[in-house]
């Protein structure tokens, strides 16, 4: 589900600083039992390896893993509403018709184990794993609904928090935040 403007990400949301990532990835992989284990494995290949250019890749790829939009997010928990998939079946056999579909005040929550597989000439030796936790709570939204998918988020508010680990380490963490909605946000339609 695409935004026809800028389209939001988990990485928008959580606004890495660079540095402090850096710093906090560094403190992850010294104190976590994950870390030694991949030391034990990497073996002699880590040590001729220069750390900082390690965790500066390791870290430019957890970057990549948060790319995901937070209206994907949306639509996979939207999907399990037995409301919104006769709306969608309603419209796609009748395309002329447009529902608005308004949304209870409801949370969603997501875990992600998004991973890193580090290779050793061309075969995994390990997994480097980054829980993604986030709850999101929505007020006050509304679904148009034309031709079999969600063409629009009309109004509402939502309210997201979440934590990015290594382990058991927390690297990034946001306590509840707004995050600014225009009047509507168009949508390529998601069915």
């Amino acid at each position: 589900m695409n935004a026809h403007s800028a389209v939001l990400t988990l990485y928008d949301f959580f606004s890495p600083a660079p540095e402090e990532f850096s710093r906090r990835l560094r403190t992850g992989f010294q104190s976590t039992a994950a870390a030694s284990s991949l030391v034990t494995r990497i073996g002699q290949t880590l040590i001729k390896l220069h750390a900082d250019e390690v965790l500066r890749q390791v870290g430019e790829k957890v970057f990549e893993l948060l790319n995901t939009p937070i209206l994907d997010v949306l639509a996979r928990a939207w999907k399990q509403s037995r409301t919104l998939r006769e709306s969608l079946e309603s419209t796609r056999r009748s395309p002329s018709e447009t529902v608005f579909l308004p949304l209870v005040d409801h949370s969603i929550s997501s875990e992600q184990r998004p991973y890193i597989e580090v290779l050793q000439n061309e075969r995994p030796i390990a997994r480097l794993v980054f829980p993604v936790s986030v709850a999101l709570r929505l007020e006050g939204m509304v679904l148009k609904i034309q031709d079999g998918k969600i063409k629009e988020i009309l109004a509402g508010n939502i309210k997201i928090k979440g934590t990015v680990k290594f382990g058991d380490f927390v690297l990034l963490e946001k306590d509840f935040q707004p995050i600014p909605l225009p009047g509507s946000v168009a949508l390529d339609g998601q069915s």
